[in-house]
């Protein structure tokens, strides 16, 4: 196949290039069967090995007689070595396969599964953990993608501080973080104490007063105040 290839190539034949197992390899002319991709790649003995090609988003058989035009796009196999091949179905498009299981790794590769995005078989609760084997031997399997759920946006709760509106970044908030907003620039001393007391802060106590290292969760509108004596 070398030197006929060699030979064509000398006359000037338009040469394309196919992939098999992820190498490049030149043909010249515009087609290939598939007994012909076989040989080229080296794949010894030739009547022992099969593919399955898996550009375009799915993997399927290729026979021998098969005729893969050739151009710009390049074609893309994967060898397997035997006569059986496996079923399996991926977001209801049929696939072949050459072994009695697949990679996960492999089906995201070759369907372009975006990262956001798991795989589960046969409407498992769980997804395929990443380099499981999917089994084929039990018919084919049905894998979907499905999106990562998205954790909801945190969102700011505005609440009252001392009569002006404040942001918290979290609805829980210790005693210590209301006497930090309340009076940023103000140090901690032994002898300064605060106070601080809560109204309309939802729960189990709306209103009521905290103590050091106490945290409250505050919901919207919760009417905070902070005051601070100087014990000297």
């Amino acid at each position: 196949m070398d030197d006929a290839n060699n030979d064509v190539r000398d006359a000037g034949v338009q040469e394309y290039l196919i992939k098999v197992d992820g190498r490049e390899i030149p043909v010249a002319g515009m087609s290939i069967t598939g007994c012909e991709a076989v040989e080229i790649a080296g794949l010894v003995p030739a009547d022992a090995h099969r593919l399955v090609r898996v550009d375009g988003g799915r993997a399927s058989l290729i026979e021998p007689a098969t005729v893969i035009p050739l151009g710009e796009d390049v074609p893309a196999f994967r060898s397997g070595r035997g006569q059986s091949h496996w079923a399996l179905r991926v977001d209801d498009v049929d696939w072949d396969w050459l072994d009695p299981g697949i990679l996960a790794s492999d089906v995201r590769d070759i369907a372009s599964v975006p990262s956001d995005r798991e795989l589960y078989v046969n409407g498992g609760t769980g997804p395929v953990r990443t380099g499981g084997l999917i089994d084929l031997t039990g018919g084919a399997p049905e894998v979907s993608t499905r999106r990562l759920p998205v954790a909801p946006a945190q969102r700011s709760v505005p609440i009252i501080l001392n009569g002006r509106p404040r942001e918290l970044a979290t609805a829980e908030a210790t005693f210590e973080d209301l006497v930090r907003l309340a009076f940023p620039q103000l140090p901690a001393e032994p002898e300064r104490t605060f106070t601080v007391t809560v109204r309309r802060a939802g729960g189990d106590r709306p209103d009521g007063s905290l103590v050091p290292r106490q945290a409250a969760r505050l919901q919207p509108g919760a009417v905070i105040n902070v005051s601070s004596t100087d014990k000297s």
